[in-house]
C-alpha cells in the first residue's frame, strides 16, 4: 500500500508540474482586463471543482447505502470523480491551438536558457523577487490561521480551563459553523476581485488594498483578544474569520496575475519569454507552503506546550499550565499574523517596482509582437 501510494503521488506530481495556466494566461493577451476576466473564470472553475471535495463524505455515505461496503463506496466515488474530471481536462487540452511563427521554430535552440542566465534573470527581476517573498509571507498567514483556529476554537471556547475537560458536543457545533462561514467567502470573493482590480487599476495596488484590510482585521482581532471581548462568544471570532475569508479570497486573483506581470517584466527586459520559469517558481512556493503547513503546526504545538489525551481529547498536563497554553494559541492567531501580513504589505507597497506607467509601457511594447493562441 505504501509503495502504491508513493508511486501514484509521484505520477500526480509529475502531472501537476505541467500545469501551464499562468503561461497560457500570459500568452492569451497582454490586456489587463481580459486577463482579469480569464483569471476570474479559472478561479470560479476551481471552486466548482472543489464542491464534490467538500461534500465527499456525504456522497460516499449516500452511495454506501446501496453498496453496503464503505471501502468500495469510497473507491467507487474516487474513480468516478477522477474519470469525469480527467475527461473534462483532456477535452480542454485538445481545445488549445497554439500559433507559432517560423522564426520561433527556427530559433528554438538559441532561445534555451542556461542555468547561469536563469540565476541572473531571477536576481535582476526585482518584481519577481519582491512578489515571491511577499506572496510567501501573506500565504503563511492563511496557513497559520487555518491551522491554529482548529485548536483555538476547541480550547478557548469549548474547554474547562480548571479541569482540562473539553465539551466535544459544543466544539462540534462551533466548528461546524466556523467551517460553513469559511466556505461561503470562497464562492463570492472571486466576483469581488474583478471589481477591486478595476478600482485600483493594477494588480499590485489591488493586492495592497486586500493586505492592508488584512492588517487592520488582525489588529482588531488582537485588540479583541487582549481586552477579553473575544471570549464573550465564539461567533465574534467566527465573524472575523468570515471577513478574513473575503479578504484572502479577493487577494487570490490579483496575486496570481502578479506572477504573469513578473513574466511580462522578464520578457520586457530581456526579450525572452520566461513564463515557464516564473510558473515554476510559483509551483515551488506552493509546494513549500504545503510542506511548511505541517511543520509550522507541529512547531506551534510544541511552543505552546500542547499535551492532550489522544483518546478523550482532554488536556493531560498540569492544568495550571492550561491558561498559558490557550493564551499562546491566541498570540499565534492574532499578533503573529498581524506582523507577518504587515511585512508582506510593506514589501508590496514600497519595494514592488512596477508602477501604472511602467505597466502600460510594458503592455504596449509586448502587445506589438503578440500572436496569441
Amino acid at each position: 500500500m505504501c509503495v502504491w501510494v508513493g508511486a501514484f503521488y509521484l505520477i500526480y506530481e509529475l502531472g501537476t508540474a505541467f500545469n501551464t495556466s499562468m503561461p497560457l494566461l500570459q500568452k492569451m493577451s497582454y490586456d489587463a482586463k481580459l486577463r482579469t476576466k480569464w483569471a476570474l473564470v479559472m478561479r470560479i472553475w476551481v471552486i466548482i471543482i472543489m464542491v464534490p471535495v467538500y461534500f465527499f463524505i456525504p456522497i460516499v455515505t449516500f452511495v454506501n447505502t446501496g453498496i453496503g461496503n464503505l471501502g468500495r463506496s469510497f473507491s467507487l466515488v474516487c474513480v468516478v470523480l477522477m474519470l469525469v474530471l480527467g475527461v473534462v481536462s483532456f477535452l480542454g487540452v485538445l481545445g488549445i491551438k497554439e500559433k507559432g511563427s517560423a522564426a520561433e521554430t527556427e530559433n528554438t535552440a538559441e532561445e534555451r536558457l542556461r542555468l547561469r542566465e536563469i540565476a541572473r534573470m531571477f536576481i535582476a527581476n526585482k518584481p519577481l523577487m519582491v512578489h515571491t517573498g511577499a506572496f510567501f509571507l501573506s500565504n503563511i498567514v492563511f496557513t497559520l490561521s487555518t491551522a491554529i483556529s482548529i485548536y483555538f476554537l476547541k480550547w478557548y471556547y469549548s474547554a474547562d480551563l480548571a479541569t482540562g475537560v473539553v465539551d466535544n458536543e459544543r466544539y462540534a457545533v462551533i466548528y461546524g459553523v466556523y467551517a460553513a462561514a469559511g466556505l461561503i467567502p470562497n464562492f463570492l470573493a472571486p466576483f469581488i476581485s474583478g471589481k477591486v482590480i478595476r478600482k485600483f487599476k493594477t494588480y499590485a495596488r489591488a493586492t495592497n488594498a486586500c493586505l492592508l484590510l488584512g492588517v487592520f482585521l488582525y489588529a482588531v482581532l488582537a485588540g479583541l483578544f487582549f481586552t477579553g471581548v473575544l471570549k464573550i462568544s465564539p461567533y465574534i471570532f467566527i465573524s472575523m474569520t468570515f471577513l478574513s475569508g473575503f479578504i484572502t479570497g479577493t487577494a487570490v486573483i490579483p496575486q496570481v496575475l502578479l506572477w504573469t506581470e513578473c513574466a511580462d517584466y522578464a520578457e520586457f527586459k530581456t526579450g525572452r519569454k520566461m513564463n515557464a520559469l516564473i510558473n515554476s517558481v510559483n509551483n515551488i512556493i506552493a509546494k513549500a507552503l504545503g510542506a511548511l503547513s505541517s511543520v509550522i503546526t507541529g512547531g506551534i504545538l510544541i511552543a505552546v506546550g500542547y499535551s492532550v489525551n489522544s483518546e478523550t481529547g482532554n488536556y493531560m498536563g498540569d492544568v495550571a499550565n492550561l491558561p498559558g497554553m490557550v493564551f499562546r494559541f491566541g498570540i499565534f492567531l492574532t499578533v503573529i499574523p498581524f506582523i507577518v501580513m504587515l511585512l508582506a504589505w510593506l514589501m508590496y507597497r514600497f519595494l514592488y517596482p512596477i508602477t501604472p506607467e511602467l505597466q502600460k509601457e510594458m503592455m504596449d511594447k509586448l502587445a506589438e509582437g503578440e500572436e496569441g493562441i
